[in-house]
């Protein structure tokens, strides 16, 4: 009871203050990625759907001019990354499209964008004291510099009936997904994060904050 009730609390504080600076977290090292299929796994001018579980690439037709399939690897989450009052959930995973009939992997040019979603498990926003991070603060990131920077994709769509978030995007690169105790408005890019304070605050963060935030993570994960 009194674990559930300070997280209470401690939700209650993410949600009111706003005044903190805003600090990311360091990157990630470039996973082993796939080689090149017999099959392409999107045919020229088709839609198609790419699967790696649990995420998952939608192609609509003539997204791509040429028969294409996507590179991908992972790196696993062990250490959660933070950007603002965001963490990460999921592990980081890369995706490249490349021409199927190009052994040298050159990228492959989209004519459109394309969906990628992410199934998430109640598990995976569980904190403890039936606890949970919000569903609706979801967001799916993406890098296309091996984190050195990372973008909150603004069309996150979070389906709370399945357990998916789904985004735009027309890019190759690593992409996880991060929650947080933050309105759901509310999005960060770690470029304006990285060592400076942004707009949404001038005030020293509280080391008691940030203590209790990792905490609060942390416990979770071991319970």
């Amino acid at each position: 009871m009194l674990k559930k009730l300070t997280l209470i609390i401690l939700a209650s504080v993410f949600f009111t203050i706003a005044s903190e600076p805003v600090h990311a977290s360091l990157s990630y090292g470039l996973p082993k990625l796939t080689s090149m299929p017999r099959k392409p796994d999107v045919l020229k001018g088709a839609g198609g759907t790419f699967r790696l579980s649990p995420w998952r690439i939608i192609v609509a037709p003539w997204t791509f001019s040429y028969d294409v399939y996507f590179e991908n690897g992972c790196w696993d989450k062990s250490f959660p990354m933070r950007i603002g009052r965001y963490w990460q959930l999921s592990d980081i995973c890369e995706f490249r499209p490349r021409p199927h009939f190009k052994p040298n992997k050159a990228p492959a040019v989209p004519e459109k964008s394309w969906v990628i979603s992410y199934h998430y498990t109640d598990a995976e926003i569980a904190l403890f004291g039936g606890l949970s991070f919000p569903e609706e603060s979801l967001k799916i990131v993406f890098s296309e510099d091996h984190g050195e920077s990372w973008k909150m994709l603004r069309s996150s769509v979070v389906d709370t009936q399945n357990n998916t978030v789904a985004a735009i995007t027309d890019k190759e690169g690593g992409y996880m997904v991060m929650a947080g105790f933050v309105d759901p408005s509310t999005f960060y890019n770690y470029k304006e994060v990285k060592g400076i304070y942004t707009e949404r605050g001038h005030m020293d963060q509280s080391w008691i904050l940030t203590l209790l935030e990792y905490l609060g993570v942390f416990i979770g994960r071991v319970f």
